[in-house]
């Protein structure tokens, strides 16, 4: 699934695999339905070097997903450690309670 600027949002692996193994055939359709519609050159270079066409769709598909999730939970910990570390030092130097709790 696409988002309003034309990125996967919600990719399924197996359409987010297919597009990324068809990457370069889109990309060759594509530039000639803009040379048959009379697209100038610029344009045309323009479109099919925008990031959306070029960026894979499933940029971790080789890597082992267990260990993605447990490398990701590492650094979401991490993050949240981060900023109330962060929050307790602006507590203590404007002397103030943010009166929020994090999950734990």
């Amino acid at each position: 699934m696409l988002d309003p600027y034309g990125y996967w949002q919600y990719p399924c692996r197996t359409c987010a695999e297919d597009f990324d193994l068809h990457q370069a055939e889109t990309k060759e359709k594509i530039r000639q339905e803009m040379i048959e519609r009379g697209e100038n050159q610029e344009v045309i270079n323009e479109y099919i070097n925008d990031p959306w066409l070029n960026d894979p769709a499933w940029p971790r598909a080789d890597q082992d997903v267990e260990k993605l999730i447990k490398d990701s939970a590492f650094y979401f910990a991490e993050l949240e450690r981060e900023a109330m570390e962060a929050d307790r030092e602006f507590e203590e130097m404007f002397g103030i309670d943010l009166e929020y709790e994090y999950e734990n």
